[in-house]
C-alpha cells in the first residue's frame, strides 16, 4: 500500500504521494517536495526519505536546522510509520505519515472557486467561418463582449474544457503502445532526465537508457547502475533496493551540500583521469576503478590521511612498497601520479584475482578501502556462499565497518555524476 505525507501547517493542500525509492525534501528546486523560499527554517536539501515496500526510512541531510519525528531531533536514520509527524526545523514545516487507504487526493469543494478563475476579457471582434456547405468565401463577424456572458456559462464552459483534455490524454495514452520518453516533472527523482551515455561498450539492448528513459518499473538510478555494472562484466547482477537508495543518497548529497567540493573534483579529473583510464586500459583494469581516487583523495597528490596513507591512491609505505614504490626519506613516490597509479592497477589486479569480475568488482573496491583480510573474513561468515558472496549482503548483515559499506554507493554516485554533469548542474 502507498503512503502519502500531509501538510499539517498549511491547510487545504492535497495527500503527497511517496513514490518508491529515494524522496527529497528542501527548498532547492531539484527536490522531489521542493518547498517555498518563504519556508526559512529549511535547508537547500534538507532531508530523505527512504521508501521500499511497507517501510519508510528518514535521514537528516546535516540540515541547518535539523529533522524532527514527533518532536523529537533525530540524529541518525530513523524508520518512520503511519501517523509520524516530521518536522523540518523545529517550527518549520510540518507533515504526518498517511497510508494511501485513508487519503482522499480529491480536491475539497471549498478550495474551488470558479468566479475566482481569472477571465480575460473579449473586446475584439471574432470572425467565424461558416460551414463547408456554406460559401467558403462568406465569413460572418460578431463582437463578444464579457458582460453578455453570465458567470455560470463560463464555469460551464471551463469544466467542460477540462474535461474535453483529461478525455484526451486518457485516449491518447492508452493507445500509444510504444515507447515513450517520460517526462523529468513527472519523475520522482532528483531531476534524473535521461541524457546519452559516455560508454561505447553498453550493449545495444542498453542502447535507449540514456535516450528513451527508464524501462518499466525501475528508476532512472537503477538503469544507470546496471550499465555501470555490465562493464564491470556483470549481465544478470539483481540491484537491490537499498544499492539505489544509497546512490540516490549519494547523488543528492554531492549536488547539493557538497556541490562546491565535488566541483573541484571534477575539474581534477579533467586533468588525472586520461592519464589513469589510460594505464588501467593498459592492464585491463576496469577503466570506472578511477573514480576510487576521488574518493581515497580527491585527486590530490599531496592528500595525507591521519593514519599515514599518502597520495591520490592513499597508500601506506608497506603496501606502496609491496607494489614498487619507494618511500624513504629521500624520495617518495606515492606523490607522483603515475607511477602511484601504476601501483594502484597492480593493486586492483591483485584484487581482482581474489574476489572475481562482474559483481564482485564492488567486493574489489570494499577491499581496497578496507584490505582483503577484513573482507575475506567477511565473506568466510556466509553459510550459502554459492548464492550469497556478494557484496550487499555483507552490507546488510554489517559485517563491514560503515565506512566500508558506503564506499560503493560513493563511488556509484560519482560516477553517475560525471556521466551527466550538465543534468546535473555542473557545465
Amino acid at each position: 500500500m502507498d503512503f502519502y505525507i500531509e501538510r499539517l501547517d498549511k491547510k487545504g493542500e492535497p495527500p503527497i504521494l511517496l513514490a518508491a525509492g529515494t524522496v527529497s525534501l528542501g527548498r532547492h528546486s531539484r527536490n522531489t517536495i521542493a518547498l517555498s523560499a518563504e519556508d526559512k527554517c529549511v535547508s537547500g536539501y534538507h532531508a530523505l526519505i527512504y521508501v521500499s515496500p511497507g517501510k519508510l526510512l528518514l535521514q537528516d541531510m546535516q540540515s541547518t536546522n535539523g529533522t524532527y519525528v514527533n518532536g523529537s531531533k533525530i540524529q541518525e536514520e530513523r524508520t518512520i510509520k503511519e501517523g509520524d509527524e516530521i518536522g523540518l526545523g523545529m517550527t518549520g514545516p510540518r507533515f504526518r505519515v498517511i497510508r494511501g487507504a485513508n487519503v482522499d487526493t480529491a480536491p475539497k469543494r471549498q478550495d474551488i472557486n470558479v468566479s475566482q478563475i481569472p477571465v480575460k476579457p473579449i473586446t475584439q471582434t471574432t470572425t467565424i467561418k461558416k460551414s463547408a456547405n456554406d460559401n467558403p468565401s462568406v465569413t460572418q463577424t460578431i463582437a463578444v463582449k464579457k458582460s453578455a456572458v453570465p458567470k455560470h456559462i463560463i464555469s460551464i464552459g471551463i469544466a467542460a474544457a477540462v474535461l474535453t483534455a483529461l478525455i484526451f490524454v486518457i485516449s491518447f495514452t492508452s493507445g500509444n503502445t510504444g515507447k515513450t520518453k517520460p517526462s523529468s516533472s513527472a519523475s520522482p527523482r532528483f531531476n534524473f532526465t535521461p541524457a546519452e551515455h559516455s560508454s561505447n561498450n553498453i550493449d545495444d539492448d542498453l542502447d535507449d537508457i540514456g535516450r528513451g528513459g527508464a524501462s518499466a518499473g525501475r528508476s532512472v538510478t537503477e538503469e544507470r547502475i546496471d550499465a555501470i555494472l555490465r562493464r564491470f562484466g556483470e549481465r544478470d547482477y539483481q540491484i537491490p533496493p537499498e544499492m539505489v537508495a544509497r546512490v540516490e543518497f549519494y547523488i543528492a548529497r554531492e549536488i547539493g551540500p557538497r556541490r562546491r567540493t565535488v566541483a573541484m573534483f571534477m575539474e581534477r579529473r579533467k586533468q588525472y583521469f586520461p592519464m589513469i583510464q589510460r594505464v588501467f586500459a593498459e592492464k585491463n583494469i576496469p577503466l570506472d576503478l578511477a573514480y576510487v581516487s576521488i574518493v581515497e583523495s580527491g585527486l590530490d597528490p599531496q592528500a595525507l590521511s591521519h593514519a599515514g596513507a599518502k597520495g591520490i591512491w592513499q597508500f601506506m609505505p608497506k603496501t606502496a612498497r609491496a607494489y614498487g614504490l619507494e618511500v624513504s626519506s629521500h624520495r617518495d613516490d606515492r606523490t607522483d601520479p603515475e607511477k602511484s597509479t601504476y601501483a594502484a592497477a597492480a593493486y586492483f589486479r591483485h584484487l581482482i584475482a581474489i574476489f572475481g569480475s562482474r559483481s564482485s568488482v564492488m567486493l574489489c573496491m570494499a577491499a581496497y578501502n578496507a584490505g582483503e583480510t577484513r573482507i575475506i573474513n567477511a565473506l568466510k561468515r556466509i553459510e550459502d556462499p554459492m548464492n550469497n558472496r556478494d557484496f550487499w549482503y555483507l552490507y546488510r548483515r554489517k559485517w563491514l565497518a560503515e565506512e566500508t559499506n558506503e564506499y560503493i554507493p560513493q563511488i556509484l554516485a560519482l560516477i553517475i555524476i560525471s556521466e551527466h554533469m550538465e543534468e546535473y548542474g555542473f557545465e
